[in-house]
């Protein structure tokens, strides 16, 4: 079996494939390896429409974070995430200049890997799944560095790859079951209110458009609104007790100032925070007045 293993530009290339490649070949891993945090990385493959089985490519993050392009839209992946890039649309993916990806990957072709793929729904343009798979890669690298055969590394590494490809695929279902309520779902469930339509986004690897879209079908208001609505909802209880000062609210709300606040504020209630907050205190004090009346014994 063909082994190269050597450093360049931060990367450690375990695996590479001198052989032939046919397409009757049930697997043929073009080279495997690891890439270290390098915030120059970039990274950029061309498919060819007419080409059959071109290279999946296959990746778990094991630190930091980084970028994919594709057909028009851009994926965050970070640390603990894993992914597929199909054969079929080209791809660009590169780090992030502050906190630039480690990963460890392998490029494959083959009909037996085209058909896996395809069976388990894992062929989009990416697919991208918050799942460690890093055992599966650990014990991939060590077939391809081992002293076995090349083919018995190649029966090995399929029965690694199917694994990745259920356990991916699993992941990925769970994380587009009902998109739309997962969404609501984190920002009902936020113990802050720091919660951005960008942060959304980058959490369910979404673009914040498709994010957008998303939400509005379901629920008729942008996420940006529902989020507003909530801190609204909780500006009213704290505006009903006499002894949270708006200044901390502006702080508790995540809203970058008091003008802010209070703009939302009426903009959303018709009531600036200090004509509500004094509306709910005479409307309690009318109400303890008029318990105390139904108390007084009639003579």
């Amino acid at each position: 079996m063909t082994k190269v293993v050597k450093r360049n530009e931060g990367e450690q290339l375990l695996f590479f494939n001198t052989h032939t490649y046919y397409t009757n070949l049930p697997i043929h891993v073009e080279s495997c390896g690891i890439t270290y945090p390098n915030e120059n990385y970039y990274m950029e493959r061309v498919r060819q429409q007419d080409t059959l089985f071109e290279v999946f490519v296959m990746e778990y993050v094991f630190e930091g974070k980084g970028y994919i392009e594709c057909d028009g839209r851009k994926y965050e992946v970070n640390a603990g995430d894993s992914y597929i890039l199909g054969d079929e649309l080209s791809h660009k993916y590169y780090a992030d200049k502050d906190q630039p990806f480690g990963k460890i990957w392998i490029n494959v072709r083959g009909n037996f890997i085209s058909s896996l793929v395809k069976s388990y729904d894992c062929n989009g343009a990416v697919t991208i799944a918050n799942v460690d798979t890093s055992e599966i890669f650990e014990r991939i690298h060590r077939a391809y560095t081992s002293d076995i055969s090349y083919d018995e590394a190649n029966d090995i590494v399929a029965v690694c790859l199917t694994e990745f490809v259920i356990l991916l695929s699993r992941h990925a279902r769970k994380s587009a079951d009902r998109l739309e309520d997962r969404i609501k779902e984190r920002i009902d469930m936020g113990l802050h209110f720091d919660l951005t339509v960008s942060s959304l986004a980058k959490h369910f690897h979404i673009s914040e458009h498709h994010l957008i879209e998303l939400f509005r079908n379901k629920y008729h208001m942008t996420p940006k609104q529902y989020i507003l609505q909530k801190k609204i909802w909780a500006a009213k209880s704290l505006l009903s007790k006499d002894t949270c000062e708006i200044k901390s609210m502006v702080e508790i709300l995540g809203f970058s100032s008091v003008y802010h606040f209070t703009s939302a504020f009426k903009r959303v209630t018709g009531e600036t925070p200090g004509e509500y907050r004094k509306r709910m205190l005479d409307e309690r004090k009318q109400r303890k007045k008029d318990e105390e009346l139904d108390i007084i014994p009639l003579e």
